[in-house]
């Protein structure tokens, strides 16, 4: 946890797509307030995140969810036709979204990196051939544009 280094313009841009038709989870702050506050509170909760993460804890607030059971289908008088739905704190989400963008981030330069040198590794052996290449390529570019962050 401690290679990960949160910015304020990551906290920033997740504060601004955050779905403002949400309700609030247990800290009773709304999205909306996050969304519409972004600019100023994103150096605050930067801090808060990468000190959170320097010390290996997390909130116990953040911790806490609303359960609510919901319908399925069939008869509501019976209770495995119901689901439970958490709502959790909205900072906490924000936080794991933060975390999510750079380990993904990682993963990704850090598959790509052996994908590369794999390539070179077939290409001085001279065991790949054009249409495997272009396979690759093509993977490569379709990953990037599926891109979540």
């Amino acid at each position: 946890l401690n290679m990960i280094n949160i910015t304020a313009s990551t906290v920033k841009d997740i504060l601004d797509i955050l779905d403002t038709k949400k309700s609030s989870g247990p800290d009773m702050i709304k999205p909306i307030y996050l969304k519409k506050t972004s600019s100023t509170i994103a150096p605050i909760l930067t801090k808060l995140f990468n000190f959170s993460l320097r010390t290996s804890t997390f909130p116990t607030g953040w911790k806490l969810a609303f359960v609510t059971p919901i319908h399925k289908k069939d008869e509501e008088y019976l209770c495995k036709n119901y689901r439970p739905i958490s709502l959790l704190p909205c900072l906490s989400k924000v936080f794991e979204r933060c975390v999510f963008k750079d380990v993904y981030n990682y993963l990704l330069k850090l598959i790509f990196g052996i994908l590369q040198n794999y390539m070179r590794y077939l290409l001085e052996k001279k065991l790949l051939v054009i249409p495997k290449l272009l396979l690759v390529i093509g993977l490569k570019k379709q990953i990037k544009e599926t891109r979540l962050f």
